[in-house]
């Protein structure tokens, strides 16, 4: 009973280690793409948010 014991606690730790790993890669890229987007040489993203909430907003001005 004792190995099998340590090697369930091997697994849970390889387990945390894998989700924390795949956690810390998720934020990573977030992270990554949301200072890629806040680059000014690349207006074009938040030039079309902010055209589409203007048409919108005539949209319900002639609905």
């Amino acid at each position: 009973m004792v190995t099998q014991n340590k090697s369930d606690v091997l697994k849970t730790r390889i387990t945390i280690f894998l989700i924390g790993s795949l956690f810390v890669a998720f934020l990573s890229a977030v992270v990554f793409i949301f200072m890629i987007a806040q680059q000014p040489n690349t207006p074009n993203a938040f030039a079309t948010s902010e055209s589409q909430q203007n048409n919108s907003k005539t949209a319900e001005k002639w609905h």
